[in-house]
This record gives structure tokens, C-alpha cells and sequence, in this order.
């Protein structure tokens, strides 16, 4: 049996693409001209250790002009609709 070199191992670019399961995510082009104009906001999944406050979850928000960002922590996922 012979050895392997690095060179053997190495695959052409188009079988590395192909083994991919996703494609990537393409980069936005387009960005906000105003503050307030495009707002990003997600919710955490509930953390296992809690805040000192109590809270499990949290709430932000992105502005997509300044990227300047608000974060709410929250105990329950239903307290995001009084948030709003």
C-alpha cells in the first residue's frame, strides 16, 4: 500500500461544491438610506440558565441604517407581543 500526500487528497473545486448541502447565503446589496427605515428583530430561543432577573428570553432589534440595536430581556416568549 503507498502513502497519501496532501496532493492526493485534495478533490477539484466543482466535487466540493457538489457535496454541499446548502448553497450560501447571498449578500445583501441593499441597505436602509434612513434611520428606522429597515428594522431586523429575532427572539432567542429560551436559555437554560436564567438572567439574574429571571429572564430566558430576549428580544432585539437591528436598525438596518445605523445598526444601532435595542434589546429587551423577557421571562416568558409571551410577553413579545406587549414589547411590540
Amino acid at each position: 500500500m503507498r502513502s497519501c500526500s496532501t496532493k492526493d487528497i485534495r478533490e477539484c473545486i466543482a466535487c466540493q461544491q457538489r457535496k454541499q448541502t446548502r448553497l450560501p447565503f447571498k449578500q445583501a446589496t441593499w441597505r436602509a438610506t434612513e434611520k428606522l427605515k429597515l428594522i431586523h428583530t429575532d427572539v432567542s430561543r429560551p436559555h437554560i440558565s436564567p438572567s439574574l432577573n429571571g429572564s430566558k428570553y430576549f428580544l432585539i432589534f437591528i436598525d438596518n441604517y445605523s445598526r444601532m440595536c435595542w434589546i429587551y430581556f423577557l421571562k416568558f416568549k409571551s410577553e413579545v407581543a406587549g414589547v411590540l
